[in-house]
């Protein structure tokens, strides 16, 4: 699956940072659309026109990495908007951050990756070159030999490892039927 259209959330935090300048690495790299959207659990504290900020951010990855980026206004529902934009996009780009939130509610990350039409990169590290290695885990299921040809063509000239993850459950039913190794 190539990738056309990045979809990149910030919160202007410095993790989102990282995450904006992934994004915009990956953009160049596949010649594809950056579009980044304002998705904050809490309302900014600094910020009188978040989407201004936005706007300003997409002009500067723009210029730095030539590629077409585009702030994407959204209703204020974090969540509906950014997965209406995932519906477009061929991959969703966060910061790890995400996963923090009060104890009493699922996470913004989890909801993401659960609800998430396409594939999520959640960065954690700057952003400084292309990506050396990309590591994708598999099952028996219909869907692992897709997600190896997407790991092979997401980072152009980085190593691919494999590794196969499966759950206890079908573990278990794999020995019960004697599966071939």
């Amino acid at each position: 699956m190539p990738i056309h259209t990045i979809l990149a959330l910030t919160d202007f935090s410095n993790q989102a940072e990282r995450a904006l300048d992934r994004a915009a690495l990956l953009a160049a790299a596949h010649q594809a659309r950056l579009r980044i959207v304002y998705a904050s659990d809490t309302p900014p504290l600094q910020l009188a026109d978040p989407y201004a900020r936005l706007e300003q951010r997409a002009r500067q990855l723009a210029r730095r990495h030539s590629v077409q980026v585009t702030a994407v206004s959204g209703s204020g529902q974090r969540m509906a908007d950014a997965m209406a934009e995932a519906d477009r996009a061929d991959l969703l780009v966060v910061h790890h951050h995400m996963h923090r939130g009060p104890f009493w509610c699922r996470s913004t990350l989890s909801r993401l990756l659960q609800r998430s039409p396409c594939p999520v990169l959640v960065v954690r590290q700057p952003a400084q070159a292309a990506y050396a290695q990309v590591l994708v885990a598999v099952d028996f299921s219909a869907t692992s030999r897709p997600q190896v040809r997407y790991a092979s063509s997401f980072a152009p000239g980085a190593a691919l490892d494999v590794f196969h993850a499966i759950d206890t459950g079908t573990e278990a039913w794999m020995r019960r039927v004697q599966a071939d190794a």
